[in-house]
């Protein structure tokens, strides 16, 4: 799978997750699904920013066609860092769920203009610089990187 279909598949789980808490919203024991689903949404959106700025981010900083896209992604992830890190101190409860929603919507819309410009800008002028056969190995290397990571997670929450 090339590279653009790798990112665009993370960005429809992350929708996907987003779409779940909205069929939770008011309902009991929704402070508990929300943690959950909350742990799921912070972990793919970790894991999805760190492959691209350790892996993706480095390859079209280099170009002048992708460059300020590059930096402009590169302060976004820094928001959206942030908002995770205020949800992550305040989880859910029944009390502060509807402030904790509030948060949660703040970052589904950081995120979604995000993905937008990703796909939108990012994409097709990527797809111009580099080959086929280099976005497929590019690809297959962010794919490798993240199931190593999701391991060395899964691993560490087991200990």
């Amino acid at each position: 799978m090339d590279i653009f279909s790798v990112l665009h598949q993370d960005h429809e789980n992350v929708s996907t997750i987003f779409k779940k808490f909205e069929a939770f919203k008011g309902k009991q024991g929704s402070a508990q699904t929300c943690e959950y689903l909350f742990k799921e949404l912070d972990r793919e959106l970790s894991l999805h920013a760190q492959v691209e700025e350790d892996i993706v981010y480095p390859v079209f900083e280099k170009k002048q066609e992708t460059r300020q896209i590059i930096e402009e992604s590169l302060e976004e992830h820094k928001e959206i860092e942030s908002l995770l890190s205020d949800l992550r101190e305040m989880p859910p409860d029944d009390e502060s769920l509807e402030e904790w929603m509030s948060q949660l919507q703040e970052l589904q819309e950081k995120v979604e203009h995000h993905v937008q410009e990703e796909e939108g800008q990012l994409f097709p002028k990527a797809k111009k610089i580099i080959s086929k056969d280099e976005a497929e190995q590019l690809g297959e290397k962010v794919q490798t990187t993240k199931d190593e990571l999701r391991g060395k997670q899964d691993y560490q929450e087991a200990s």
